[in-house]
């Protein structure tokens, strides 16, 4: 099958937190990893969404078997996304290195085609409030010519890309069945499922009904935070700002013509920012926000000792504008995972890590790793997400408080 039944989107229901019995992508030295520091008192556990979309077993069958045999050809991006038996994907496959390919991904089981529910007009609409400048405007000036029409025309490629449903390969598959079926594709919904999950339970026993507002960096994929909109209001818990930060004038054009579908126009604010050359809080008020997003950012940056200074710098910036009691949200593929070779091939390059080295960037950010929260789905095991507190009455850790969280790490980072 291909869109999940009411039966198996399951999303709304509460998470299993036991490791499933099913597929079980999780690789052992990350269950030793989880097991170990959860030994120690961290709040470090496996979860297991449900599955947004599943294959039947035998298409995935299908998928893991063609992957596994073909992944190793020189040729294999080529064979994927051939254009005559997948142009679908291969329309999908042009922006893959860029925020919108995750929108597919995310809601890949209900799209009839790569772009849908993305409005085109917004590419092509002013990109701000007081403005007249669109992102298509921003991309030709900023870009050479050359640049720009190669930008553009992989926009225009995927808005006119063909059914998902296309032609079936020598395994019999289409382009969404490799679209649902691949264990990153598979991570990604996952991924933002647990994260959803995350905020409803530290929202949960907030006793105040002051609206709620969000803050997302290199806003990557914006459905699931528009996703997390719907789901705290469903919750009587009212969103009076999404706030979406990028430089990439592409990945804000993409927010706006997903709030523009879904309704949420109004309460959506983009800024064109470079966050790590701008400080935060000269277009954030300090303190001013519920819950920051930096689920698809830390990735990006280096592990290198520069990064790592960095990592740990954006980190502090990220609680400087979360308000007291707030949460800042991260999230980072770890270090060992299935399918890896497919990831090297088709993904753009990111910085894996394990748990215990992103902890210890949460603690040389002055933040509580003793209080931070860490959920690792299970079936896929690509990714582990990090809601980290923000404490009440200061920002910075005290330093009794920091060195329990670094007895407890037992390691220097290894950068």
């Amino acid at each position: 099958m291909h869109q999940a039944s009411g039966t198996d989107r399951l999303a709304d229901q509460a998470p299993r937190t036991e490791a499933p019995v099913g597929r079980l992508g999780v690789q052992p030295t990350v269950m030793e990893e989880v097991n170990r520091l959860a030994s120690t008192g961290l709040d470090v556990a496996l979860t297991d969404p449900a599955p947004r979309f599943e294959l039947s077993e035998h298409t995935q069958g299908q998928v893991d078997r063609a992957l596994a045999e073909q992944v190793a050809r020189p040729d294999f991006v080529q064979w994927l996304f051939d254009a005559e038996t997948h142009p679908a994907g291969r329309a999908w496959w042009g922006v893959a290195k860029r925020a919108v390919a995750l929108h597919t991904l995310y809601d890949v089981g209900g799209l009839a085609t790569p772009a849908q529910g993305i409005d085109p007009a917004a590419y092509d609409a002013p990109l701000f409030d007081q403005g007249t400048r669109s992102a298509r405007d921003l991309i030709t000036q900023e870009n050479s010519p050359a640049g720009a029409d190669r930008i553009l025309g992989r926009y225009r490629d995927f808005f006119a890309g063909g059914a998902l449903d296309d032609n079936a390969d020598e395994y019999g598959l289409t382009s969404r069945d490799y679209l649902i079926g691949v264990t990153d594709s598979h991570a990604v919904r996952t991924r933002a499922d647990c994260a959803f999950d995350l905020v409803h339970e530290h929202l949960r026993d907030r006793t105040n009904d002051q609206p709620v507002r969000t803050l997302s960096l290199a806003c990557g994929a914006s459905g699931p935070v528009l996703d997390l909109v719907d789901r705290l209001e469903a919750q009587g818990r009212p969103v009076d700002r999404a706030v979406f930060v990028d430089h990439d004038p592409l990945a804000l054009a993409t927010v706006a013509g997903q709030a523009s579908i879904r309704g949420h126009a109004d309460r959506v604010e983009l800024l064109r920012k470079n966050f790590l050359k701008t400080p935060i809080t000269s277009y954030v008020e300090p303190a001013s926000v519920d819950v920051v997003d930096l689920v698809g950012l830390f990735e990006h940056i280096p592990t290198s000792r520069m990064g790592y200074r960095i990592a740990a710098h954006l980190l502090r910036a990220a609680a400087s504008i979360t308000r007291p009691g707030g949460l800042v949200l991260l999230a980072n593929m770890v270090t060992d995972r299935p399918q890896q070779a497919f990831f090297d091939s088709v993904w753009p390059r990111l910085q894996q890590r394990t748990i215990a080295q992103t902890l210890d960037l949460v603690e040389e950010a002055g933040l509580p790793a003793t209080a931070t929260r860490v959920r690792v789905p299970a079936r896929e095991g690509v990714y582990a997400v990090y809601a980290v507190p923000v404490p009440q009455a200061h920002f910075r850790v005290p330093s009794g408080q920091r060195l329990l969280g670094r007895a407890l790490l037992a390691r220097s980072p290894e950068f």
